[in-house]
């Protein structure tokens, strides 16, 4: 992918965040029963229990993290990535919070356009359930 005067940090940056999004996108699409379901569990979690977890788990601070919580339920914003229109404004909601530079809107079309066509989460849940694929973890994958 060409990031003509792009940094190419940035470039992966971008590129990864895409195939990320991509895989939602097309399991939402496949299921999007299942984005109002998800919703409506996390909405009967304690965000003060889920940031109490989530600091004990990956051992940060999580201070704001019950309001991020409680608008991220409210906002439902899952179900915009049903569109690959849906998916660039992450992209670009992403690098201004993460204080990055703008792209060209070509990169950002381009990434998700080619995300869209390559990504498989079926593949990719398929490899994962392979034996001794995730075995530093130890988890089992369905």
């Amino acid at each position: 992918m060409n990031g003509t005067d792009v940094h190419p940090a940035l470039v992966d940056f971008v590129t990864h965040v895409a195939i990320a999004l991509v895989m939602d996108h097309h399991l939402v699409r496949a299921a999007p029963a299942r984005v109002e379901q998800f919703y409506d569990l996390l909405a009967g979690c304690d965000p003060g229990i889920v940031a109490q977890r989530v600091a004990v788990l990956g051992a940060v601070k999580t201070q704001g993290l019950e309001d991020v919580v409680r608008r991220f339920v409210e906002r439902r914003f899952l179900r915009h990535y049903r569109a690959r229109e849906g998916l660039a404004d992450v992209v670009r909601i992403l690098l201004a919070l993460a204080q990055m530079p703008p792209v060209p809107e070509p990169l950002i079309e381009r990434a998700f356009a080619r995300a869209v066509r390559l990504v498989r989460p079926g593949a990719i849940w398929a490899a994962l359930a392979e034996p001794g694929a995730v075995p530093a973890m130890g988890v089992k994958v369905r």
